[in-house]
């Protein structure tokens, strides 16, 4: 996890990523060929995406056990390139000091 403790990810400039100008950092679902970063949604499917992806606790959605093991699994593979999708949400989901829970914990990890 060491990518994330300095908030740096280095791209090597022949990556698919400097061959294009635009990326979408942020989508839910399969890549529609474009240069993204998939959210990794374990409320829906534990199965990781197959490209570059981002992974952290949805507000609305306090992970089981076995989504929370799938959660810290995306950390650890190399694709993870981002934390989230995370946040408080104070209209939406759990109550805010379990949220707050997640939210600390995920960001301790």
């Amino acid at each position: 996890m060491g990518r994330r403790e300095s908030g740096v990810v280095l791209v090597e400039r022949t990556s698919v990523f400097a061959m294009n100008p635009f990326v979408n950092i942020h989508h839910h679902g399969p890549s529609s060929g474009s240069v993204s970063i998939q959210n990794f949604d374990y409320w829906e499917d534990l199965e990781l995406p197959k490209g570059f992806f981002s992974a952290g606790i949805h507000p609305w959605f306090p992970p089981t056990e076995e989504q929370w093991v799938a959660i810290q699994k995306a950390w650890d593979d190399p694709r993870c390139l981002a934390l989230g999708e995370c946040g408080l949400d104070r209209l939406r989901g759990e109550k805010l000091e379990e949220q707050k829970k997640w939210f600390e914990l995920q960001l301790q990890s």
